[in-house]
C-alpha cells in the first residue's frame, strides 16, 4: 500500500513558506549482492521571507535543517566579518 502524502502547501518552516511541489529527488543504492533499492524524497518548492525561493526536501523542512533560501547564511557570514573587521568580540 503506497504512503499518503503529507500535505504541506502553506505550512511555515523557519523563514520558508511552502507554495508548491517540485520534482521529487530520486536515490537509488547498489547491494554488493547486484541489487538495488530506489526511493523518492520529495522536494517542495519554498517562499523565504526575504523574497528569495528555495526548493527543499521534504526531511530538510520537516526536520528543520533548512529554514531559509540561504539569506540567514549570509546575514551571519556579514555579521562574523564586520566583527573581525572592527576588532569586536562576536559574543558580546
Amino acid at each position: 500500500m503506497p504512503r499518503k502524502r503529507r500535505e504541506m502547501m502553506g505550512q511555515r518552516f523557519g523563514k520558508l513558506v511552502v507554495i508548491g511541489r517540485g520534482e521529487d529527488y530520486v536515490h537509488t543504492t547498489l547491494h554488493p549482492d547486484g541489487s538495488e533499492t530506489t526511493f523518492r524524497v520529495p522536494r517542495w518548492i519554498c517562499r523565504c521571507d526575504c523574497g528569495g525561493t528555495a526548493t527543499v526536501t521534504q526531511n530538510n523542512l520537516v526536520s528543520c535543517t533548512t529554514t531559509s533560501c540561504g539569506c540567514k547564511r549570509r546575514e551571519n557570514m556579514r555579521r562574523a566579518a564586520t566583527f573581525r573587521w572592527r576588532g569586536e568580540n562576536a559574543e558580546a
